[in-house]
């Protein structure tokens, strides 16, 4: 009987447990499909108002002069950002009836863009109307296309739309319609340009001021091409609900993902998008989960497998055990409880640490892309203009420029310290140990700080150092500490002020003091100075203060070569920070090192470009071009290994974060093809990450520049590898 009281206990127990775990993987997967259904929405928004801003863009560029050129205008679109929505952008000017034939001539004769001018232009089709409503530019695409001459007043929807907008100055999309281009299921957004330097206010003067308008064809499946999630997850349609009133489904579909979806499938989400004055409606569909294994799906499963044996072991003991029986009917449902805590505890805990990982990991790409790739403009143009390299700059251009390197080299540095702690607390930072002489590391140290402390009048003591002082050390690392500490000491001692090293050596291990007569730190903020983004809350501190972060990551790389920082100050009297770290057990001097070899001439070599930032393309064209060479150009993976393909140069520079495909893939199929693979490959990347650089020289690259870099690191990486290619 007891056997069956435990047995029937446990198993409740456990289908309870798995129902649970049942209902928690539902809800999983409902807040999935309802992440995945806004999010598809957001994109569609965002697509829909970039194509919105380029239409105002040449609302301005129309409103501001009635002299628009066709030049002109072509130009001022390939300026526009995201155009892979737009299927094109046009002009459609209002013709009355009598200046057709002068227009069409015009149009004609028109050799601005093309030497053979439009000749096959004209108005159609025929009709009566006392005005006309032509496309006169369009980009892309002109002769030969349906759309260049078409008189879309003769269109009753089409008219519609353009005299809303017309009398109310809003912008105005179109219901669905087939676009004349190619025949697929768009839309129009269009907004008026008249002719007055002032906006009319009232509907008669929008109507006589009235020139034409500016218009964006937009094809829904471009619109929702690569949605995520979308033909994986999610299932969509989208109707066009401002076409009727009442129930959703009886508006027009401008868009289906695939064929009708099954109700029963799962469940369906219905989000609303605005475009421009009209309303869609989207509607997504949850996709059946495939067959096949899922480790969240599989946890009921688990869960009954598992207690179903434990309750089917602790039956059989308590049947066998007969005197033992209340004893093991306790340990049984002591034990079915501790196995469902246990169970979501650890569920808990991994779902916690896979999400934390993601979300870190995912950060530190981000943050080190999305920043280092404007920072590349910032510092490398500002570079190239205050070495004059097109032209002298006045005195204050020159501040101004000087201005923008140094903030843009400070916002620099926090991003690297942010990068560098935020490995080092997550224990990725690997150090690159070897035997350094401790000495060579102080001298250049203070060689570098030399100059500002000068400039600010701080007198720099060196250490008087009469022996090597050998460390097992990453160079790098240890510079980077000395170099933060000595520049703390100029940065917060006033001019008249010292500064300067002292080194002392004990048994096994050395000690550097940097010391200052500077403004000191209160004896309140000691305890807290190593931590992150702290800072001393007073006007002379504030005045000179930093990120807050020099100090922590330099208590952190201490740490990690079994050294120590600490610290010691007097308000108002100095301060003094004291690096200790053991010494190695030889005093071998080591042996000067060899001179570099003078940089190869880069006058004459071909060199492909491939970066599909236009900025940061413009800056490392210009500066190869300023030295010589020629220099070839392609804004995506793709058309960057068709191009060295074709043209054979001498040295490619690949970002790895092109479009169509991406570097990594372009420099595994350049090192894979006999007649490519000696060609030199330099990476540039803004994902700053240790992990990358192992990732970029595995797949062929030959050299590694992290962005932002400057014009002379730019042209020394060319030079140094051009170099060793003529050595080889």
């Amino acid at each position: 009987m007891a056997a069956v009281v435990i047995f029937v206990i446990g198993q409740a127990g456990t289908i309870m447990l798995a129902r649970n775990a049942d209902e928690q993987a539902a809800a999983r997967r409902s807040l999935q499909f309802t992440t995945h259904a806004d999010d598809a929405t957001r994109l569609i928004e965002e697509r829909i108002l970039n194509a919105a801003s380029a239409v105002r863009g040449l609302q301005g560029l129309f409103g501001a002069s009635d002299q628009v050129t066709r030049v002109e205008f072509h130009r001022f679109v390939e300026t526009i950002q995201g155009l892979e929505t737009i299927t094109n952008l046009a002009f459609v000017k209002v013709i009355p009836t009598g200046e057709r034939e002068s227009l069409v001539a015009a149009v004609r004769n028109d050799t601005s863009l093309d030497p053979a001018g439009y000749p096959a232009f004209n108005i159609q089709p025929e009709t009566t109307h006392p005005d006309t409503l032509v496309p006169v530019f369009i980009a892309p695409g002109a002769e030969g296309d349906p759309v260049f001459g078409y008189d879309l007043g003769t269109d009753p929807l089409l008219r519609r739309a353009i005299e809303k907008t017309r009398d109310t100055g809003a912008l105005v999309a179109t219901q669905g319609i087939d676009l004349v281009t190619d025949g697929s299921k768009g839309f129009l957004l269009m907004l008026p340009v008249y002719r007055d330097d002032l906006p009319p206010e009232t509907q008669p003067e929008r109507r006589s001021q009235f020139d034409g308008v500016v218009q964006a064809a937009i094809a829904v499946e471009d619109l929702i091409a690569d949605l995520p999630a979308v033909g994986t997850q999610i299932e969509v349609q989208v109707f066009d609900a401002a076409s009727v009133q009442g129930d959703t489904e009886q508006a027009p579909l401008l868009y289906r993902s695939s064929g009708p979806p099954d109700a029963s499938d799962g469940p369906t989400a219905r989000r609303p998008v605005i475009v421009g004055d009209r309303g869609w409606t989207l509607v997504a569909t949850e996709v059946p989960l495939r067959p096949g294994f899922n480790a969240f799906d599989s946890i009921p499963t688990v869960i009954t497998f598992t207690g179903t044996l434990l309750t089917l072991a602790l039956a059989l003991t308590a049947f066998t055990l007969v005197d033992g029986r209340e004893r093991a009917f306790r340990k049984a449902k002591m034990l079915t409880i501790e196995l469902q805590e246990q169970t979501e505890h650890l569920r808990i805990a991994r779902d916690r640490a896979i999400e934390a990982d993601r979300l870190k990991t995912a950060f530190l790409a981000n943050m080190s892309h999305e920043l280092r790739t404007p920072l590349t403009a910032v510092i490398g143009l500002s570079s190239v203009l205050l070495k004059e390299t097109f032209g002298s700059v006045e005195p204050k251009q020159r501040q101004y420029l000087e201005m923008i390197s140094t903030s843009g080299g400070h916002l620099l540095d926090i991003v690297d310290d942010m990068l560098d702690l935020a490995r080092i607390e997550a224990g990725r930072e690997q150090l690159a140990l070897e035997e350094v002489d401790l000495t060579e590391v102080i001298e250049s140290s203070v060689s570098m700080i030399r100059t500002d402390a000068a400039a600010k009048g701080v007198a720099l003591s060196p250490p008087i150092i009469t022996e090597p002082l050998p460390v097992n050390a990453d160079r790098r690392r240890i510079q980077q500490v000395l170099l933060n500490l000595l520049s703390n000491a100029v940065k917060f001692t006033d001019r008249g002020g010292e500064a300067g090293i002292a080194v002392t050596t004990r048994p096994g291990e050395v000690s550097l003091t940097i010391w200052d007569t500077g403004i000191g730190i209160p004896a309140d903020h000691l305890p807290r100075i190593f931590a992150p983004f702290h800072q001393v809350d007073s006007s002379l501190a504030k005045s000179r203060a930093g990120s807050g972060l020099g100090l922590a990551l330099a208590k952190r790389l201490m740490e990690m070569h079994h050294g120590s920082l600490t610290v010691t100050s007097t308000e108002a009297r100095g301060t003094e920070f004291t690096l200790t770290m053991p010494l190695i057990g030889h005093t071998r001097w080591p042996h000067a090192p060899e001179a570099s070899p003078a940089p190869a001439a880069l006058s004459g070599l071909r060199v492909l470009v491939a970066e599909d930032n236009e900025v940061n393309r413009l800056l490392m064209t210009d500066l190869l071009k300023l030295s010589g060479c020629e220099v070839l150009e392609a804004a995506d993976g793709e058309r960057a290994l068709a191009i060295a393909r074709s043209e054979t140069p001498d040295l490619i520079v690949l970002d790895i974060m092109l479009p169509v495909m991406d570097g990594i893939t372009v420099a595994k199929l350049l090192k894979g093809d006999e007649n490519l693979r000696t060609i030199p490959i330099i990476a540039v990347t803004a994902l700053a990450m240790p992990d990358e650089r192992e990732r970029i020289m595995s797949a062929g690259c030959d050299a590694y520049l992290a962005k932002p870099f400057t014009h002379d690191q730019y042209l020394s990486a060319v030079a140094g590898l051009i170099d060793v290619r003529a050595r080889v």
